[in-house]
């Protein structure tokens, strides 16, 4: 799902072995902290406030033409793949001051659907090799298209060096530098602008979605967002804003941008697991979506209540199991870009709600009819944007 094997043999941090993965994860860990975050804050509030300005010039030209309506799925991936862009290769992609997709970005989409096939597949090792001869020659040069881009892009990154704290400035302080092999950077400068763009976007566009469709859930969050001033919208200030974060962890719940199953390896003696015995070398794995819709783990499963996050929760919640929610899984590979995805998420709905009032063009439309890949095929979104008085 995370992209093509630069080499044979070869893994960035997310596909990576156990061993590999731990060597690895010590060496981004310093470049995913929340210190490192902080020195980032000025590079990703950059971007947000280009997407603003684009709102505001989006807005002024639909209005003269009669049409008041913004596309923002497309404006959220502009500007998430831009930000990832620029922290993981030195520079952006252009999306969001050129308003089109790069061809690159583009062929991700498509060939994402094909990773989506690919991962039912493997649970029947011989149609996967069968299905793998199938793909058509197009999709395979895909395939070497993205392997060249990033190892472009990060050659150059490497070669030119930086004074900016991107990630891999904050890898070569790292004193275990020389402990990852150039390919595994370009596999891993991969995974992690597929992994923190494309995720990020869809939960914009959900978390928008449901805050269009729940007017109630709106006021609340937009007096909480509006009570600070615009220079108080920081890393640290949103942090503190606890229905914004439980709106955010709503959202995830109900539209989790990775909604299948990311199955472990049951390694180690085999496991009793809800009452069946699973064998050694057995993969398992719960999907993100059934376990957050079911109804044995949360009370009103099919509806956006932010409200059941508080700390000071209604008692209606009390039988809500939490600890299933866990959206950027568990244990040792747990996601390392958890804290950049929802510092990210927190400044750019907040500066959207901040600067617009926000309502659907369509109220009647169902947005989450979408098919699913691995990841959503996202359907247009169009909300109406009037700058807040």
């Amino acid at each position: 799902m995370y992209g093509p094997d630069i080499a044979p043999n070869v893994r960035g941090l997310i596909r990576a072995n156990d061993s590999g993965h731990r060597r690895q994860r010590r060496i981004f860990s310093h470049a995913f902290s929340d210190k490192a975050l902080r020195g980032q804050q000025d590079l990703i509030r950059g971007y947000v406030d280009m997407l603003v300005e684009k709102v505001h010039q989006v807005h002024r030209v639909a209005t003269c033409q009669g049409d008041k309506s913004v596309e923002v799925t497309r404006l959220y991936t502009f500007t998430t793949f831009d930000i990832m862009a620029d922290l993981t290769f030195g520079k952006p992609l252009g999306m969001l001051s050129g308003e089109s997709f790069v061809p690159w970005v583009s062929v991700i989409e498509e060939s994402l659907k094909y990773s989506g096939y690919t991962l039912l597949l493997r649970a029947y090792p011989i149609l996967e090799t069968f299905f793998t001869r199938l793909i058509p020659k197009r999709i395979k040069a895909m395939r070497d298209e993205h392997i060249n881009f990033a190892v472009k892009r990060v050659d150059e990154r490497l070669e030119q060096g930086s004074d900016r704290s991107d990630i891999w400035s904050l890898v070569e302080r790292n004193e275990e530098q020389n402990n990852i092999t150039r390919e595994e950077m370009y596999s891993s400068s991969y995974e992690f602008l597929i992994a923190g763009s494309e995720t990020t976007a869809s939960l914009l566009s959900g978390l928008t979605y449901f805050l269009c469709k729940n007017e109630s859930k709106m006021k609340i969050l937009l007096k909480e967002i509006r009570s600070l001033k615009r220079d108080e919208l920081t890393i640290s200030k949103l942090q503190g804003l606890k229905y914004l974060q439980a709106c955010i962890d709503e959202a995830i719940r109900l539209y989790p941008p990775v909604a299948g199953a990311l199955g472990r390896v049951k390694r180690v003696c085999g496991a009793n697991i809800c009452g069946q015995w699973v064998p050694e070398g057995t993969t398992v794995g719960i999907p993100h979506m059934a376990a957050y819709h079911s109804a044995k783990h949360f009370s009103f499963p099919m509806e956006f209540m932010p409200e059941r996050w508080l700390t000071n929760a209604s008692s209606k919640f009390s039988d809500d199991n939490k600890e299933v929610f866990q959206p950027f899984l568990y244990g040792p590979r747990n996601c390392l870009g958890k804290s950049l995805a929802y510092h990210e998420v927190r400044l750019i709905i907040a500066s959207i709600l901040w600067n617009f009032d926000v309502e659907l063009e369509n109220k009647e439309v169902d947005w989450l009819k979408q098919k699913w890949y691995g990841f959503f095929e996202k359907n247009q979104l169009r909300v109406k944007m009037t700058p807040a008085v």
